[in-house]
């Protein structure tokens, strides 16, 4: 049923009413969705004869209404969103910080209900005009258009300077380019009656509203890894690794051993439960540039004599536990 909804809504914008509640119901699905509407193509399929039938396709935009985040209905069912997830599926607080809820203004109405009804009422009445005017402006003028359309969306990613962000953020900024140019384009071929930057102004502050409720623009792999392996030695460090004074609790198995100033954790264990759900590679990476994990000068892991005999452990530093640090260093 998506797909279909997808399809026919090809080059528009396809607004998902119901998708909070398939999130909510079934997280999995919806996260298989998310890939599916992102990637533009749907399943291929097999016909009662054999034959492989046409995969359906789109190229569009889409929004949902939910009234909460991907990441809060997927923390819920005990799930981790993905990075590529969210870059496909972003998450945009509908506050305008006006306190006017999702509006920056009212216009001449008393307050934000009365405006928003005004809106409803009115959508449902004039509607189609202005698509219709701008096709065929666009039309023709193709090339003119087109050439114009780049131009914009260079013009905006330059004014958000992002050449120091994670290419998971410059994808994200890439869409709101379309929208930002797409505008502009509109308000000169005198569709819409706005301001010249009007359109720019609203991609803009809709792009910095994600960003900061994203927390930056570094790797969000990157960011996910440092919380995980944080979190799980401030929780679990106390009672998982023996110290030269204390044995780890002796109902659970021990995740290592402990000094003053680092973790030795067993590979098994940063393996298995330190990096549960990521990607180890990618954990070990993000701990080696912030300088939390001290490798051997061949190894990412290091050799230590415990009880007479040779082991290999990671080391990590304990600064881990202090993160505002760590993300201070990495800025």
């Amino acid at each position: 049923g998506l797909e279909s909804l997808a399809s026919n809504h090809n080059h528009t914008l396809l607004c998902l009413d119901e998708f909070s509640q398939l999130a909510e119901v079934n997280p999995k699905n919806a996260g298989e969705a998310i890939y599916r509407l992102g990637n533009g193509q749907g399943k291929q399929r097999m016909k009662n004869n054999g034959e492989m039938s046409e995969t359906a396709s789109w190229q569009l935009l889409y929004l949902s209404t939910g009234e909460v985040s991907l990441q809060s209905v997927f923390k819920t069912a005990g799930l981790q969103t993905r990075a590529g997830q969210e870059v496909r599926f972003i998450d945009l607080p509908a506050d305008a910080n006006a306190n006017l809820g999702a509006f920056n203004t009212v216009q001449d109405f008393p307050d934000g209900n009365q405006f928003a009804l005004a809106i409803k009422e009115n959508t449902l009445k004039y509607y189609g005009t202005a698509a219709t005017a701008f096709l065929e402006k666009v039309t023709a003028d193709y090339e003119g258009v087109k050439q114009q359309l780049i131009h914009n969306m260079n013009d905006f990613i330059d004014s958000l300077d992002l050449s120091n962000a994670d290419p998971q953020v410059q994808r994200v900024a890439q869409r709101f380019a379309q929208v930002a140019a797409s505008g502009k384009v509109a308000t000169t071929l005198g569709i819409t009656g706005w301001d010249e930057d009007e359109a720019y102004n609203a991609a803009s502050a809709c792009f910095s509203s994600w960003l900061d409720a994203r927390g930056g623009n570094g790797s969000q792999e990157a960011k996910m890894a440092l919380e995980q392996v944080a979190g799980k030695l401030i929780s679990w460090g106390p009672l998982r690794f023996n110290t030269a004074e204390r044995p780890a609790a002796r109902n659970a198995a021990a995740w290592g051993i402990t000094d003053d100033n680092f973790f030795y954790v067993y590979p098994s264990t940063f393996k298995d439960v330190i990096c549960e759900g990521l990607d180890v590679k990618t954990v070990e990476n993000t701990l080696l540039d912030v300088g939390v994990l001290i490798p051997s000068a061949t190894r990412r892991t290091i050799q230590k004599k415990v009880e007479g005999k040779n082991m290999r452990f990671y080391k990590l530093d304990k600064k881990i536990l202090e993160p505002a640090g760590i993300e201070a260093e990495t800025e």
